[in-house]
């Protein structure tokens, strides 16, 4: 699974899957490991989604008529 060119929400949705699968139990220590390096990957690809919103409403400043928001990457579809 390509982890980066996941949302943020299909990445959540997916870690939750696998905490569900791994609390269930019944699964060898293989499958278990590969589920755990997984979840360790989209954890961090959460945690990427979030400090890059947490960096775009940072960069909200006071404009002529308000706030005004600058996009610091307005092609990328995440955003």
């Amino acid at each position: 699974m390509d982890v980066d060119s996941l949302t943020f929400e299909q990445a959540l949705n997916r870690l939750a899957e696998i905490v569900r699968t791994m609390e269930d139990g019944g699964l060898g220590l293989q499958e278990s490991l590969n589920l755990f390096d997984e979840g360790t990957r989209l954890g961090r690809r959460c945690s990427q989604l979030l400090d890059e919103a947490e960096l775009r409403v940072s960069v909200a400043t006071e404009g002529v008529n308000g706030v005004e928001l600058k996009d610091f990457r307005a092609s990328d579809p995440a955003f």
